[in-house]
């Protein structure tokens, strides 16, 4: 398991000139603190290393790691300036706002009612669409071919264009249509005139297509 690791310098204890320091050692096994310390040159300095595993969270936020960064500890360990000036800028940024997701729980009521309402009258259903929607006479199949011919014809989706025709021989609007294809549109008669030179054959095979139909 991954752990952090802290070091924390101590500011060495006033001794007397007659006790020696000596090399001490003491270690502590498992998750708490591991002193050492060690003599040196000048007045020992003593080390507290915590070990803090991911798994059990810190016991404080970054930004209350500042205090431990004293100046002892930076002249002792240069390399945590740049952990010093981080700390710093993240204590100056302004954190974003938390969001807040709306929360949709759908409550089948409609389904329910059916139900309720058509308790043991499923039979009767079933052979009600079977007989009804599944399968239906020639004269419902007519007037459903007529209401889609009535819905989808020109002048039905033309009306909700959301441009109008333009002429085709001089762009301007239009409302008049050709009369044997029904596809060219022109503003007056003598736009149709001149255009009939170069729409007359795709006009004529147009009606011919038509008639084939």
């Amino acid at each position: 398991m991954p752990s952090l690791l802290f070091v924390f310098a101590h500011p060495p204890q006033p001794q007397s000139c007659f006790q020696d320091p000596g090399p001490q050692e003491t270690v502590v096994v498992g998750h708490g603190p591991r002193r050492y310390t060690q003599p040196s040159l000048g007045p020992p300095c003593s080390l507290t290393l915590w070990s803090v595993p991911f798994h059990i969270g810190l016991p404080c936020t970054p930004l209350q790691l500042r205090a431990f960064l004293t100046d002892i500890l930076l002249d002792q360990l240069p390399n945590l300036v740049d952990l010093q000036g981080f700390l710093a800028q993240l204590a100056l940024a302004e954190p974003q706002p938390p969001k807040k997701d709306l929360v949709f729980e759908q409550i089948p009521e409609i389904w329910e009612r059916l139900e309720r309402e058509n308790k043991g009258k499923w039979k009767a259903i079933a052979k009600h669409q079977l007989r009804h929607v599944f399968s239906p006479s020639e004269q419902d199949l007519r007037l459903q071919a007529r209401r889609w011919a009535e819905t989808y014809r020109l002048d039905v989706l033309e009306a909700v264009a959301p441009e109008r025709p333009r002429c085709a021989y001089c762009g301007a609007e239009a409302s008049k249509r050709c009369s044997r294809c029904q596809n060219e549109w022109y503003c007056c008669r003598e736009c149709q005139v001149k255009h009939w030179e170069k729409h007359g054959k795709v006009c004529v095979l147009a009606a011919q297509g038509d008639r084939a139909k």
